[in-house]
């Protein structure tokens, strides 16, 4: 048994295509099939983004697999977990276990991490005098150290972790 689309105003047996959808949308002149303006609008508008988006990211993806073209699979690996050791892992470990660490304190820790790991990495002499990633972990304890001691400029988020019964026994 096939299945046939109806392009009436009658719904679908099944979801429509994509393309099925933009046919739809474009004959759809009453505002039958999507309803108000506004609902049209919004997604023509999240078409527009995800085609921009598709501009922006194709052409990173291909420099990007063209500059790392021959570089073994450790070194791709290794560095694919930089960003998050040098962003993520400070503000992680001592919004845990530091009663004091606060908002601003990790997101000290996050901008000076990364921005010195960048720095390090940009710079030759510096890269080879001194390793890049640890340099971005020492800048990230140094960020949340001073940023959750130093008087408080952002607004502190703590959540409060909800615990479920039988959870802590």
């Amino acid at each position: 048994m096939t299945t046939r689309l109806d392009t009436s105003n009658s719904k679908a047996h099944h979801s429509p295509s994509t393309v099925q959808r933009l046919f739809d949308w474009t004959l759809d002149l009453d505002g039958d099939i999507y309803g108000d303006e506004r609902e049209r609008l919004r997604w023509y508008e999240g078409i527009a983004i995800s085609t921009s988006f598709q501009w922006i990211a194709i052409p990173c993806v291909l420099a990007y697999a063209i500059r790392m073209q021959g570089t073994s699979i450790y070194e791709l690996v290794s560095g694919a977990y930089q960003v998050p050791l040098v962003g993520a892992f400070v503000p992680l470990v001592f919004g845990l276990y530091w009663q004091r660490a606060t908002t601003q304190g990790a997101l000290c820790a996050v901008v000076l991490g990364l921005g010195v790991w960048l720095l390090f990495i940009a710079t030759p002499v510096l890269s080879q005098a001194f390793p890049q990633q640890l340099a971005g972990v020492l800048a990230a304890l140094l960020g949340m150290v001073a940023g959750s001691l130093l008087p408080q400029w952002a607004t502190n988020y703590k959540g409060h972790v909800h615990h479920y019964e039988g959870s802590l026994s």
